[in-house]
């Protein structure tokens, strides 16, 4: 008689950001968390971008502060995804440009994506014997 054995795996992927492991849960909590910085990362960078439009008008200071709140909404969203205090090092690690920090965001967000449950209908047609 053969014995046949499961095991799960541990809920997380890890990504290595310039020789530092992090660690991306996919357990429903860590995904229902995820799933909100990444809806919220969405309209703040709407936001952030249509006051970029209007640069031209801005004085110095007010330029300032939108390229701090850029940065807050980053810190949030990467805090949220690779833990608390993770922004910091990962931006160093950037050169401190929010544009070279971009395809983190993308890279992540396309994690998020690949993560979540598929909703495709022949696929829920199958397992629901429909």
């Amino acid at each position: 008689m053969a014995q046949l054995n499961f095991n799960f795996e541990q809920p997380f992927d890890e990504i290595d950001i310039n020789g530092h492991i992090y660690k991306l849960y996919y357990d429903d909590e860590s995904l229902k968390r995820y799933q909100k910085l990444a809806t919220d990362y969405q309209q703040d960078a709407e936001k952030y971008a249509q006051k970029q439009n209007d640069l031209g008008n801005m004085s110095e200071k007010e330029i300032e502060k939108l390229e701090q709140e850029g940065v807050e909404f980053l810190k949030r969203f990467t805090d949220g995804f690779f833990g608390e205090g993770a922004f910091e090092p990962i931006y160093e690690a950037s050169g401190r440009s929010t544009l070279n920090f971009m395809p983190l965001i993308e890279y992540t967000l396309d994690w998020l994506n690949n993560k979540m449950p598929d909703t495709d209908q022949a696929k829920k047609d199958y397992y629901l014997k429909k």
